[in-house]
């Protein structure tokens, strides 16, 4: 393992490691080894994809009308705090 280099490693390359990782038939020693990595590399790989994973496999038009709503939800906040605004700026 070189570590003067710093390598910019592609989502393929650590989607791999990360499914080595999970996957637990090897140590993970032998898998850093195998890739050239850090374990805690390896191990920070491991964690993404435990922790975004449920995403792949989510119904995105779900996501994309619960990003909307929030988005909605943000714009009438705004609005109501301008009226507020205009409200206390009118009435002096």
């Amino acid at each position: 393992m070189s570590g003067d280099v710093k390598k910019n490693h592609d989502a393929k390359f650590k989607a791999k490691v990360a499914l080595a990782m999970i996957k637990g038939s090897k140590l993970v020693t032998e898998i850093c080894q195998e890739f050239d990595i850090a374990p805690s590399q390896a191990y920070a790989w491991k964690q993404q994809l435990e922790e975004a994973g449920n995403e792949i496999f989510a119904d995105k038009r779900k996501i994309k009308k619960e990003k909307t709503y929030e988005k909605l939800l943000a714009e009438l906040e705004q609005v109501r705090e301008e009226c507020n605004f205009l409200e206390r700026v009118l009435s002096r």
